[in-house]
């Protein structure tokens, strides 16, 4: 059985895109991975996965994952940390008073 960490970056994602945990959970068993609501939401919380997030799912624009996957060749575990690595990059600065 597989451990819910070795799927940090894809947990990560499926949430900022507006997962539920009931989803997350699924996709999960799929992956042959059983736990809890809430050992997912402890884990969502270490990793600093915040319940509400700022980017709605249209902000991921289909050619940049189309280019992902297509040019760079990347695979979709690759392509996945890619676009949260700039999700967590470009929400994690600081808001200045314009």
């Amino acid at each position: 059985m597989s451990n819910i960490d070795n799927y940090q970056q894809d947990i990560i994602f499926y949430k900022s895109a507006g997962s539920t945990n009931t989803q997350i959970l699924a996709w999960l068993e799929d992956h042959g991975v059983s736990t809890s609501e809430r050992t997912l939401e402890r884990r969502l919380q270490a990793w600093g996965c915040r319940r509400k997030t700022n980017a709605p799912t249209s902000e991921i624009p289909i050619s940049r994952v189309q280019h992902l996957f297509q040019v760079d060749l990347l695979s979709d575990s690759d392509i996945t940390a890619k676009i949260a690595e700039a999700y967590t990059a470009s929400y994690s600065q600081p808001r200045t008073n314009s």
